[in-house]
């Protein structure tokens, strides 16, 4: 059997390098509360946090595959025997992504995706910041075959019907950061739509 969990984690919404750190921490704290999953999935930009005044501190957030995020958990991974799925703010070259990254049970990065739908209504702002993905990404562990949506990819029915039908997934993940604001609650329905769809 595959087991998974989903990490919901209350993190800072960092401006330093300190609270990103703290943010790795509390989410490294809560993995290994939980002991003995194939797969732990965390929020959408869960080592920075999502919000304004983060995105204006990019420059010192975020970071690449050799940064403090993708060291931590690849540890993590070799010593839980698991794979862990996380997000955070990804330099790549002058551009800054929203990323998440899954890393395999051996530390080594399995799948990258960049979140290709960027939100810029109500809190979110982050076309501002960030450059979109261009494509859709999806990886296997073990005999399954698993796909990566990030929040406002939701919306989108034609970029998840991809993943179903050109990539056979057998299983969506969908780590958001999603505001508490006046769309919110659109959440459930789009779950509910999309998992019909398909």
């Amino acid at each position: 059997m595959f087991s998974v969990l989903g990490v919901q984690i209350n993190n800072l919404n960092a401006v330093t390098e300190k609270q990103r750190d703290y943010n790795l921490e509390h989410a490294r704290k809560l993995i290994l509360s939980q002991p003995g999953h194939d797969l732990y999935v965390l929020p959408e930009l869960s080592s920075s946090g999502y919000a304004e005044e983060t995105f204006r501190n990019l420059a010192c957030l975020a970071e690449d595959f050799d940064g403090a995020s993708c060291r931590m958990f690849s540890s993590l991974t070799k010593k839980l025997k698991c794979s862990i799925c996380f997000g955070f703010p990804r330099i790549n070259g002058k551009k800054i992504k929203i990323s998440q990254v899954v890393v395999d049970a051996g530390g080594e990065i399995l799948a990258l995706y960049d979140k290709v739908h960027l939100a810029q209504f109500g809190n979110s702002s982050e076309k501002t910041y960030f450059t979109p993905g261009k494509k859709v990404t999806t990886f296997r562990i073990g005999e399954a075959r698993i796909g990566i949506a990030l929040c406002y990819d939701f919306r989108f029915p034609e970029f998840i019907r991809k993943m179903a039908v050109k990539h056979g997934i057998d299983l969506l993940l969908h780590p958001s950061a999603f505001s508490r604001d006046s769309s919110f609650y659109s959440w459930h329905q789009f779950a509910v739509t999309r998992a019909l769809e398909n």
